[in-house]
């Protein structure tokens, strides 16, 4: 059973996370930014709200994703420990955070996927196929993840560097 250092798998997901916010976000940040403009704002102001907020959490999420045991260690050393080893986690833990993470997202797609279905149903013209569609794309993500844990932590390993490509590395799902 390989095991997986916490930091490097707590980090990956939370940078998993803010790159899936960033992409749920953007829709509305792209519609503030033209009614923004419309009102004859600053273009600094539209740059400020809209762009900076997307650009930030894609730039965290990514460098979370590709460089997690970097900032573990530089987080781990900053507690004053010196360059001490970081804990690892087991593959069925780590298949557990997966399975977690998932109910997370789902619970948060929740209430736009109620909120766009009465919307559809009532036939209404204030649908936003836009909010609709990232509902959608966050049940799926989340439901993906708690249903298919091992999966996603092959990948994940396979795309770590060093990662090895062994699948199902353990434990059950």
């Amino acid at each position: 059973m390989r095991a997986h250092s916490v930091g490097r798998l707590g980090l990956s997901l939370i940078g998993f996370f803010a790159m899936v916010q960033a992409l749920v976000i953007f829709p509305y940040l792209a519609t503030w930014g033209i009614e923004l403009l419309r009102g004859n704002q600053r273009p600094v102001l539209v740059v400020l709200t809209t762009i900076l907020p997307f650009a930030l959490l894609i730039l965290l999420g990514v460098v979370l994703v590709t460089n997690p045991d970097r900032i573990a260690r530089a987080l781990a050393q900053g507690e004053g420990e010196g360059d001490r080893e970081i804990p690892v986690v087991s593959v069925e833990i780590a298949q557990v955070l997966f399975a977690a993470t998932g109910v997370l997202i789902f619970a948060g797609a929740i209430p736009d996927l109620f909120r766009g279905a009465v919307t559809a149903l009532r036939g209404a013209q204030d649908l936003r196929f836009q909010a609709l569609a990232g509902a959608v794309a966050r049940a799926l993500l989340g439901v993906v993840l708690f249903f298919r844990p091992r999966a996603v932590l092959d990948f994940w390993r396979r795309t770590q560097p060093g990662g090895d490509a062994e699948p199902g590395g353990g434990g059950t799902a």
